[in-house]
């Protein structure tokens, strides 16, 4: 391709810009990470994606270079390097925000469902042959590398009690593997016709429980649900999901009781990393104000995330 060629997808992302262009007829997704971006990484992300994608996972279809290669690095007029992939854009919109009829029962059915498929498919894969980083030595949402000085040491405090209550856990074969890692509604591709769910965007894929990444779109649809009633919307929609998810996998029902100490992590984690943003940011708006607004009052009070929201 040629860079005219390529159209800026919105949004951009965190970390990485991503980029659309057209292929023999079909849309294909580029994404370059940041300046110096570690290449090994990044290459053992996408060979673990085509592992899953060549066994039916729900997964964004990655697109290798004429090279061969899954990850190609790219070497700037500056002499930064950048690494970068391509996937197969998936048909269906992510979403940055939610009101009650945004998306059917039925696509939260089917989100449920897919992870299931998707962990399944971990387990078949296993992680022996994979040096993929622990969740909690991991750079993702649940683990905080450095702490702002002007938080209230009380929230540092609840964080590092969760994490430590975490790390108790004792994972059984059936409830640990490698995960996804990030997997809100920006990165779970719903094609609303069809209500076929696709996961995108495994940059941040680790070891860890299966629960985490079900854990992170609950905490997701709690923050960017827009309605009347809101609570009560977002509890039944959850509700779904594990439910969905527990059929699926044939476990034991999860109870969203039992999701509150990992919910309570990934509140404490981001509001956390996230906090010299927030302080800086005039206006706040987007997912910063959804997420910030009362949050700090809530979290010393020990307000449950899927209470009163």
């Amino acid at each position: 391709f040629e860079p005219e060629d390529l159209v800026r997808t919105q949004p951009a992302g965190n970390y990485n810009e991503s980029f659309e262009f057209i292929r023999d007829g079909k849309s294909v997704i580029v994404r370059t990470s940041p300046p110096d971006g570690n290449f090994h990484s990044l290459d053992q992300s996408m060979r673990y994606l085509t592992n899953h994608f060549s066994i039916g996972s729900p997964v964004v279809q990655p697109i290798r270079a004429r090279s061969g290669n899954l990850v190609e690095e790219v070497v700037a007029l500056d002499g930064s390097r950048c690494c970068v992939t391509a996937t197969r854009k998936s048909p269906g919109l992510t979403h940055d925000h939610l009101y009650k009829d945004t998306l059917s029962e039925q696509a939260f059915r089917s989100i449920g469902n897919a992870l299931a498929i998707f962990h399944k498919n971990s387990q078949k894969i296993g992680y022996a042959d994979w040096d993929f980083p622990e969740l909690l030595d991991a750079d993702n949402c649940f683990n905080v590398w450095h702490y702002d000085e002007r938080i209230d040491k009380r929230i540092i405090g609840k964080y590092e009690k969760q994490r430590e209550s975490y790390a108790e856990h004792l994972p059984s074969q059936e409830d640990y593997g490698v995960i996804h890692g990030d997997i809100h509604f920006d990165n779970i591709i719903v094609d609303t016709t069809s209500n076929a769910v696709t996961f995108c965007d495994f940059d941040d894929i680790c070891r860890g429980l299966y629960v985490t990444d079900l854990a992170m779109i609950l905490f997701d649809l709690a923050i960017i649900m827009r309605c009347e009633n809101k609570a009560g919307v977002v509890r039944n929609l959850a509700e779904i999901v594990l439910n969905s998810y527990s059929d699926s996998r044939k476990v034991d029902r999860i109870s969203l009781s039992e999701m509150e100490g990992f919910l309570k992590l990934l509140e404490l984690s981001l509001f956390i990393q996230y906090y010299g943003l927030y302080k800086n940011s005039d206006p706040l708006d987007g997912w910063l104000k959804l997420f910030y607004e009362g949050r700090e009052e809530r979290i010393l009070c020990d307000t449950p995330l899927l209470s009163d929201i």
